[in-house]
């Protein structure tokens, strides 16, 4: 899948270049105005498919790791009674581990 859009997107950018340059057979005779319209739509349709392909990738590399795991969920109280308005780890009222009843 993840090859297929590649392909598909390295297509629609080679067309929609061609088809902006008048190079696509045909293309030389349409008006401006189509060929135009019709090769941006062609080149931005190869972009959003490359940034689809490309997007997994970046959101691992960029997206901090959650250090939170494990700890107490949101919402719930702590067993010295204070409100978690956010994931962490230790109690901000009590300082210590948190420990949340079920």
């Amino acid at each position: 899948m993840k090859w297929g859009r590649t392909l598909a997107s390295a297509l629609s950018l080679a067309l929609g270049a061609l088809l902006l340059a008048g190079r696509l057979p045909g293309a030389a005779g349409m008006a401006t105005g189509p060929r135009l319209g019709m090769g941006t739509f062609l080149v931005m349709l190869g972009v959003l498919l490359l940034g689809l392909a490309v997007a997994p990738w970046v959101l691992r590399k960029t997206t901090k790791p959650q250090d939170y795991e494990g700890g107490c969920p949101v919402g719930a109280r702590c067993g010295c009674g204070q409100f978690n308005l956010k994931p962490r780890k230790m109690c901000r009222g009590c300082g210590a581990a948190t420990v949340y009843p079920a």
